[in-house]
């Protein structure tokens, strides 16, 4: 689940190679975002069944992917599969927000039940759902960050949620 490929960028100075992977459209702006880095390989896959060989990572991480897929369980054995002896496995879920406001526990809370509701739909659902959800709520979240950011306001990305992640990002960043 490489998403836009920020995590990647971020490791390839660290790695001799990088493997960026994800089943979504997301590989799309994760290529672009690390064209410019050469150790860095953007691949489209379902972690169920990964176009990888067994037993070649000494690292895998994955960062906000395991809560929302359909057998988490599954996934895992996947990942590991992949390890080399000796390998590691790092496994975030995600970040419960408890120095934020309610409000963005709660909007957390209705994304979270989303994604499990997206996960088990059919394919042909996915882009509309998400296209609902980015122009629907995420852009207006954004546009609100950047009016109160524009008026003056401090602190905007800790009152606006979603905003420190998605200003200045295109709809289809967004949208992945």
């Amino acid at each position: 689940g490489c998403g836009m490929g920020r995590w990647a960028y971020h490791l390839a100075p660290r790695a001799s190679r990088v493997i960026a992977f994800d089943l979504s459209f997301a590989v799309e702006p994760a290529y672009r975002n690390c064209y410019e880095v050469d150790n860095v390989e953007v691949i489209q896959g379902d972690i169920f069944h990964p176009p990888l060989r067994r037993a070649s990572f000494d690292f895998i991480y994955s960062l906000g992917v395991m809560h929302v897929l359909p057998d988490p369980s599954e996934a895992i054995s996947s990942l590991k599969s992949l390890l080399a002896e000796n390998g590691q496995l790092l496994i975030y879920t995600s970040y419960d927000l408890e120095n934020r406001p309610q409000y963005f526990r709660l909007l957390k809370r209705s994304v979270d039940l989303l994604r499990q509701l997206t996960a088990r739909a059919p394919a042909f659902c996915s882009y509309p759902i998400a296209f609902a959800v980015a122009g629907g709520i995420y852009l207006p979240l954004v546009y609100l960050g950047t009016l109160l950011e524009s008026l003056g306001l401090h602190d905007v990305e800790r009152r606006v949620p979603l905003y420190q992640a998605y200003r200045g990002k295109s709809f289809r960043l967004v949208l992945n």
